[in-house]
């Protein structure tokens, strides 16, 4: 059910030997944008656009998907991408605690990433968790695909960006219970040495039980995750083990360096936003565009936020991935009915996503890094939409 099993792939051979110099020419554009910015005082903004370049890269070159966690291990039983992820949790979550204490020594004290988890939660990760599967993607894996030219999620972005935009005119109904719904940072209520116990201990045990269930099936994957030569770096694939740990440094610099974590729906719901008011929509009266970060942006420009710089920053990251392996081509859709699905999953997603208040990577990955309870519930949540999803999905298109 990947999205690589919906597409037929058109490459032009000759054009196959140059993909590694426009990999190159986009590399030098994106870092000149980047300094550009910092020149003209946007470094916040240059700091997200190459943070997200360097994630989009990752994430294309190990095939990263946080979504196929949860899907492979239902529909595949394979425990190989959730092993990854639970790798990428343990370690994003020892970042977290350096940067804690770091900033604590120095009294420059970053904000938490600690979010209200109740019904919402509940609700949203359920649609979410449905919505990725049958877009065969989850965020990150749509943002990533469409710099690989998967031309179905085009649709899949159409429909998050209709999703969120209802979410986000939505708020006004969900903000009241969000408002009364606790926020749990685990060292807060049980102190650092018990909250280290509570939050890692599962998560090494559910790791080295994982790592036994995929050496026992054989399928360990036939890729190291140790030193790679330079070609590996950029022309191989990469495990998905040395992908989470990237990753996990990556998410971790990005925490530390702008003070926000690792999230991309927000910018996807500032591009939607964007989309509405260029058709004549009207926002500033709505609940969301009332709080105040949201509420710079719609006064600054969608674009010239940090959210919406980090997720080009991605896009052009897995295109430049796939030009420097010579990968990139457009992959076309196999059936008109995969389309509608995907905008259908889409939308289940940008909607899910609000409610929540996040996706897989705000609302999951962060919020466990960040030793938020807000985190596990949207995880144990979003397991079942997957699995509602794969149910739905394999009634859709007739298979068993």
């Amino acid at each position: 059910m990947p999205a690589q099993t919906n597409v037929k792939n058109v490459t032009l051979p000759q054009t196959r030997d140059l993909q590694p110099f426009a990999a190159l020419l986009l590399l030098a554009l994106a870092i000149g944008v980047g300094y550009l910015l910092n020149s003209y005082g946007l470094r916040l903004l240059g700091f997200s656009l190459l943070m997200g370049l360097g994630l989009g890269y990752v994430f294309q070159r190990s095939r990263f998907c946080l979504g196929a966690a949860f899907r492979d291990l239902i529909l595949f039983r394979s425990t190989e991408p959730l092993q990854s992820t639970v790798l990428l949790l343990t370690l994003s979550s020892l970042g977290f605690v350096a940067i804690f204490f770091y900033s604590a020594f120095n009294n420059t004290h970053l904000p938490l990433s600690t979010l209200p988890f109740g019904i919402h939660t509940a609700v949203g990760a359920v649609l979410f968790g449905i919505g990725m599967v049958l877009a065969a993607s989850c965020a990150s894996g749509m943002l990533m695909r469409l710099g690989e030219g998967y031309i179905q999620q085009y649709g899949t972005l159409i429909g998050f960006l209709i999703g969120s935009i209802l979410g986000a005119w939505n708020q006004n109904f969900w903000l009241p219970l969000v408002c009364r719904s606790p926020a749990i940072f685990l060292p807060a209520q049980f102190g650092w040495p018990l909250a280290l116990v509570i939050h890692l201990g599962p998560l090494l045990l559910l790791y080295l039980y994982l790592r036994r269930l995929t050496r026992q099936s054989g399928n360990s994957g036939s890729k190291s995750a140790g030193f790679m030569p330079m070609r590996k770096i950029y022309r191989e694939a990469w495990s998905y083990q040395t992908g989470a740990i990237v990753i996990a440094i990556l998410s971790t610099l990005l925490y530390l360096g702008r003070g926000r974590n690792f999230a991309v729906t927000t910018g996807i719901t500032y591009w939607g936003t964007w989309v509405f008011v260029q058709l004549g929509g009207k926002v500033a009266d709505w609940t969301y565009y009332q709080l105040p970060r949201h509420q710079q942006a719609l006064n600054t420009g969608f674009f010239l936020t940090m959210e919406s710089m980090l997720n080009f920053g991605f896009i052009f990251g897995a295109l430049i991935s796939a030009l420097a392996a010579s990968e990139a081509r457009i992959r076309k859709v196999r059936s008109f009915k995969h389309i509608i699905v995907s905008v259908a999953g889409g939308v289940l997603m940008g909607y899910g996503s609000r409610l929540a208040l996040g996706c897989n990577i705000g609302a999951f990955l962060s919020s466990i890094a960040s030793f938020s309870v807000s985190g596990w519930v949207f995880a144990l949540f979003s397991f079942l939409g997957a699995w509602l999803g794969i149910k739905l999905f394999l009634r859709i298109f007739n298979l068993k």
